[in-house]
């Protein structure tokens, strides 16, 4: 049973890996070739579902001029569907996973230290334009 979890494991973190290397060459000129290689991924339980997200989640926040792809991997990726970790009889669906995660962010306010960083990198870039 051990051991099945470490392979479990392994396999996840790898899944982390080829997903994160996607996230890293997503362009809009890319996007559909990449999206094909998303959708063999083995997105195959709520686990793995969350830690995409949360992978896609953290590289459109860190990465603003991309959000437009970003949003759209997310367009593409809603209607996927894993089985339950609390009950393997339903579904969750990405779409309301990802919205549960941008719900908890804005609620928690993390996200307000990211964006006081940006506008503090915004006031001293007007700044230093100014004469």
């Amino acid at each position: 049973m051990r051991d099945n979890l470490a392979e479990d494991d392994l396999k996840t973190q790898e899944l982390y890996k080829k997903f994160r290397g996607i996230l890293n060459k997503l362009t809009p000129q890319k996007f559909d070739t990449l999206l094909d290689k998303v959708k063999s991924l083995e997105i195959n339980n709520q686990k793995r579902m969350e830690g995409v997200i949360d992978l896609l989640f953290e590289k459109a926040i860190e990465e603003p001029n991309f959000s437009e792809a970003y949003a759209n991997m997310c367009q593409k990726l809603s209607v996927l569907k894993v089985p339950s970790d609390n009950n393997p009889e339903q579904q969750v669906n990405f779409r309301g996973l990802i919205i549960s995660k941008c719900q908890n962010q804005f609620e928690t306010g993390k996200s307000d230290e990211q964006l006081m960083k940006m506008e503090n990198e915004l006031a001293e870039t007007k700044d230093a334009r100014i004469p």
